[in-house]
C-alpha cells in the first residue's frame, strides 16, 4: 500500500510579530524536487525550450504595419546550443532593407 504524503512548509509574514499575517505554504513534493536539484546541479533546473519570443505589443505593431494577422509567437531569438537550436527553429531577422524575414524551421 503507498500512501501520498501531502505535508506543507508553512511560514506566516506578519510585521508586527503577532501570529496575524500572510500565510505561505508549500507542498512538500515541490520542496523535495526543488531541494534535491539544488543538491545536484547548485540551482533549480527549469525546462526550456530555448527561445525568446517578442511582446504581444510588439507582434501587434507589426500586424497593424502589415494589415495581416500573424497566428501563434514571434521568435526573436535562438539560445546557443539549446532544444529550440538542435530543432533548427530560427529567429525573426530585420533585413537591412526594412523587411522582416519570419524565422521557418529548417526541418520538416
Amino acid at each position: 500500500m503507498w500512501v501520498t504524503c501531502t505535508l506543507t512548509s508553512m511560514a506566516i509574514y506578519s510585521p508586527s510579530g503577532a501570529s496575524a499575517g500572510i500565510g505561505f505554504s508549500i507542498p512538500v513534493d515541490t520542496v523535495r524536487r526543488v531541494v534535491n536539484q539544488i543538491i545536484r546541479f547548485g540551482k533549480v533546473v527549469r525546462p526550456s525550450m530555448g527561445v525568446n519570443v517578442a511582446e504581444d505589443r510588439v507582434v501587434r505593431s507589426i500586424e497593424m504595419q502589415l494589415r495581416k494577422e500573424l497566428n501563434g509567437v514571434l521568435v526573436v531569438e535562438v539560445l546557443p546550443k539549446s532544444p529550440a537550436e538542435k530543432a533548427g527553429i530560427k529567429a525573426t531577422a530585420l533585413r537591412s532593407d526594412g523587411t522582416i524575414e519570419l524565422g521557418i524551421s529548417s526541418q520538416k
